[in-house]
């Protein structure tokens, strides 16, 4: 994944490819930014899509608190 040739410098990068069975995988991709601002426009200049340098591609998402009680105290 190359992000700075595009202008964005994300503090971190995570990919995790989880085996769901039958030769399958299931990836899920983080990104870190260290402003919402810049997540936002990586987001809107991407469409929602993260893709890699071999062709591959995964949907990404804003982060979703799984906690109701923490989703409640904002």
């Amino acid at each position: 994944i190359v992000l700075s040739k595009h202008g964005f410098n994300p503090c971190d990068v995570r990919v995790v490819k989880k085996n769901i069975g039958m030769g399958s995988t299931r990836s899920f991709g983080f990104i870190d930014f260290s402003t919402i601002e810049e997540a936002k426009e990586y987001m809107k200049y991407t469409h929602g899509v993260m893709q890699f340098e071999d062709g591959y591609e995964t949907r990404i998402e804003f982060a979703r608190e799984n906690d109701p009680e923490l989703a409640n105290a904002k």
